[in-house]
């Protein structure tokens, strides 16, 4: 099973990368020409087409208004009259004015050109409406926006500023277990085409059992006497997985993180291609250091639509089939894989592989 499971994400990893060519070009009168750029000038571009190859003026084509977003919260609006890798030049109300990268935080095309384009995908976007705090239950280099709210069907988690947030998993205050796990934004750098971002934290609980699995290997033994009137004794295994700690007592216990976010803006300027990777320490009294480290990539392949692709190193967290044989591989390597998608602004679900798991969640 795990060598289908390896060969699954190879090529689940080569669709990841997968990026597509070509362009599409809205002209002043109506027109929409696509295909793939051939070559360019200061006044013209070469497109091959399935009709053959076309010349097509600058001056013919529509003009791209977009709406920016600076990381002080200030927004402007305008059309782009120059857009390289350091910033853009805007005509806005204001006059001409320039963008420089490194005060961007999002670009959004305006709902106008969305409209003359006749569908979404073909607009130009540079981040997706989601940008991940966490890869399924691993956190990457990123927090919450501001003032945004987030609840799960299992967490909540709430933005003091853009730097650091605040997440419980309220789900475990059933038990008692009243648990909080800060998050800072320690670092981050770059510009739109590129992007690094290093976050760090820790979740202290104050008791109930770990996400971590230890494997328990016992033999017993069982006599009786047969219908000879012979002693037997017979020998059975008892291995299975318990979970590190336990509901009964109170017994502090906690996990400290870290994040790192590469985020790479595509050639096509339609989303990211995201990778992540990071490491959990857990700590419980009486049990050794439990380690975790993982690597993830990303991909949007729509503005709504994400798919991810994992492979982590934890050897007490075993598969989904493992815990149902009762079977211990000694492989401390596995995958994971799923998508989310933003069915709005506010609402976002998705799937993914370790085990089967629904996920939904509310962004306020």
């Amino acid at each position: 099973m795990k060598k289908y499971s390896i060969l699954f994400f190879l090529i689940f990893t080569a669709v990841l990368f997968a990026q597509e060519e070509t362009k599409k070009f809205i002209l002043k009168g109506g027109n929409k020409i696509s295909g793939n750029v051939i070559s360019e000038t200061d006044s013209t571009i070469t497109l091959k087409t399935s009709f053959g190859e076309i010349i097509i003026n600058k001056k013919d084509i529509k003009p791209r208004e977009v709406t920016i977003i600076l990381k002080d919260g200030n927004k402007v609006v305008g059309e782009v009259l120059k857009e390289s890798v350091s910033g853009f030049v805007l005509k806005s109300v204001f006059g001409e004015i320039t963008v420089l990268s490194d005060l961007i935080d999002r670009i959004i095309v305006t709902e106008e050109e969305n409209l003359l384009r006749g569908e979404r995908s073909a607009s130009e976007w540079y981040f997706g409406k989601e940008r991940l705090v966490d890869v399924f239950f691993d956190p990457t280099g990123y927090t919450l926006e501001k003032g945004v709210l987030y609840i799960s069907g299992l967490t909540w988690a709430y933005a003091i500023n853009d730097k650091f947030d605040v997440s419980s998993a309220f789900i475990r205050y059933f038990w008692g277990d009243f648990n909080i796990r800060p998050k800072w934004q320690i670092y981050k750098s770059g510009n739109i085409e590129s992007e690094k971002a290093l976050a760090v934290g820790f979740h202290l609980h104050t008791r109930g059992p770990t996400t971590k699995w230890k494997y328990i290997t016992e033999s017993e033994s069982f006599k009786y006497i047969d219908n000879l009137g012979k002693e037997v004794v017979e020998n059975y295994s008892n291995n299975r997985w318990e979970p590190v700690g336990n509901y009964n007592e109170f017994m502090p216990w906690g996990e400290i993180f870290t994040g790192y976010t590469i985020s790479n803006l595509k050639s096509d300027k339609k989303g990211r291609i995201n990778y992540h990777s990071g490491a959990r320490l857990t700590f419980y009294p009486d049990e050794e250091i439990m380690l975790r480290a993982w690597f993830a990539v990303e991909n949007d392949i729509t503005d709504k639509l994400k798919v991810l692709g994992q492979i982590y190193y934890d050897p007490y967290e075993p598969s989904y089939r493992e815990t149902l044989e009762s079977k211990h591989t000694n492989n401390p390597f596995d995958l994971d894989f799923g998508f989310i998608y933003a069915v709005s602004e506010n609402f976002h679900l998705g799937i993914h592989y370790q085990p089967y798991i629904l996920m939904f969640y509310y962004k306020f």
